[in-house]
């Protein structure tokens, strides 16, 4: 079985990336009678953090580039909300769920999943992944799990080159293109395989910038870190069932809870009845592994832990709020003081948004405040009923992927080392520190649309799938 998914993996990492027209309808092209036009490669690694290519430019590994700045994405830390965040302005929509496999509030059952990857209609139109030029194959993504490492290794490098190869033959000004490989390398083996990936994008770059018949700029950036140590699972499904909640596909009662189980991430989405999210937060703010438990009650966003409990609010002109009822779960102590020193904080613990990024930035969760109220608010269709946030270690998913690999790297929580991605480019230095929704702000982009895939890979991919073995969602 692993002979026959690796020949397949190699058949379909050879397929034309599954990427049609965008939502932007004049595509920027090369004028080739004019002088030689600058163009823009912006690269998506996925899952790469900030304090590894820190590191690694700091040792001369990555000469070709300025510093990094830290970028600091959604929390979830997790792929779909982080770059629905960072696309907003080239015309991203809103995700359905946070996770490729979700559950829909309106249909009350859960959608998408390993399946759902083989339709690049349910995949890939319609979604932020319509708006790069290059996206790997949505096959050859799920199969790097299935081959733990070498899948990985292997489809990274294809992809890879792939890209570079379409970036000089595209006529796009600026080439958006993402690359899954470096995230799933992280989980299964931790930061070895994607500092040599890394590496191998240093020396591309150097290469296509000295070839190129006109000057390119390369914008390199993650849309989420990953955490590197030992984990183990967070033993949330015992504590639900000793509350008296029942773990269910669809929810029918006031006992019922939907768990989204894909992937093993540091964050774990729970669904349940109207009216039920506080029972079931404090069933689970005490459990082992938990590091803050969130949910939405009326105007507020609770967040309790097992040291305190508080209310988040955000108001009309841009201040958010944190009302803390018992303890600080939040640890926002030093930020509470520092901002009324500054006489920023008013009398009933209030302060503008960007008052509480300079004071939090820096801090064990980033920018909290602002994102945990968007977790429920902003860039995803059906938000849950509570989110949990693991403390750095502990996981939460699928049973499946659990018997495939050891976990040795995940992102979602709220913490610094999952949620830091970074950002870098070979044009100039960046701000040290940025939001995601930040980060087109310093190249203005105009893209243009991906190429429509040729009718043979349609046929191709659905024959190619029907080979593979059922797995995955849970």
């Amino acid at each position: 079985m692993r002979t026959a998914g690796v020949v397949l993996l190699l058949a379909v990492a050879l397929l034309p990336p599954p990427a049609e027209a965008a939502v932007h309808p004049s595509p920027p092209t090369l004028d080739p009678t004019r002088p030689a036009q600058k163009r823009i490669l912006v690269l998506c690694v996925d899952g790469v953090s900030y304090s590894l290519v820190e590191e690694m430019h700091r040792r001369g590994e990555l000469p070709h580039f300025y510093p990094p700045a830290k970028l600091v994405v959604t929390f979830p830390s997790l792929t779909d909300p982080s770059l629905v965040e960072i696309l907003v302005p080239l015309g991203a929509p809103p995700s359905e769920g946070y996770e490729d496999y979700y559950f829909d509030t309106d249909q009350n059952r859960t959608r998408g999943g390993f399946f759902h990857r083989f339709s690049r209609a349910r995949y890939i139109e319609g979604t932020f992944r319509e708006l790069f030029h290059y996206h790997p194959h949505p096959v050859v993504m799920t199969l790097e799990y299935g081959l733990p490492v070498v899948g990985s290794w292997l489809a990274g490098h294809i992809n890879l080159g792939r890209i570079l190869h379409e970036f000089q033959g595209s006529p796009a000004s600026l080439y958006l293109a993402y690359l899954d490989s470096t995230d799933s390398l992280a989980h299964l083996s931790g930061v070895r395989f994607q500092r040599g990936l890394l590496k191998r994008i240093g020396r591309s770059v150097a290469r296509l910038r000295r070839r190129a018949p006109g000057p390119v700029e390369v914008f390199l950036f993650s849309d989420h870190g990953n955490g590197v140590q030992k984990y183990r699972r967070a033993p949330i499904v015992p504590a639900l069932r000793r509350a008296g909640f029942r773990l269910k596909k669809t929810l029918a009662g006031p006992r019922d809870v939907v768990l989204i189980r894909y992937g093993l991430l540091g964050s774990a989405l729970l669904y349940t009845q109207p009216g039920v999210e506080a029972e079931l937060a404090e069933a689970l703010r005490s459990v082992e592994g938990v590091g803050v438990v969130a949910y939405r009650d009326a105007a507020a966003t609770m967040v309790l832990n097992a040291s305190g409990r508080a209310r988040l609010q955000r108001r009309p002109n841009d201040h958010y709020c944190y009302h803390r009822e018992s303890g600080d779960p939040l640890a926002l102590e030093p930020a509470l003081v520092e901002l009324d020193s500054q006489g920023r904080l008013s009398l009933d613990g209030c302060a503008a948004d960007r008052d509480w990024w300079r004071a939090t930035r820096q801090h064990l969760y980033p920018d909290a405040l602002r994102r945990l109220w968007f977790a429920f608010e902003k860039h995803v269709v059906h938000p849950a009923s509570v989110i949990i946030s693991f403390q750095d270690g502990y996981y939460e998913g699928s049973r499946v992927l659990d018997a495939l690999a050891a976990l040795r790297a995940t992102h979602g929580n709220l913490g610094s080392a999952q949620s830091l991605a970074f950002a870098m480019s070979t044009e100039g230095p960046l701000p040290p520190i940025l939001r995601g929704e930040e980060v087109w702000s310093w190249l203005e982009p105009q893209v243009g649309p991906p190429p429509a895939p040729r009718l043979w890979q349609r046929i191709l991919l659905p024959l190619a799938a029907v080979s593979l073995p059922a797995a995955v969602a849970e």
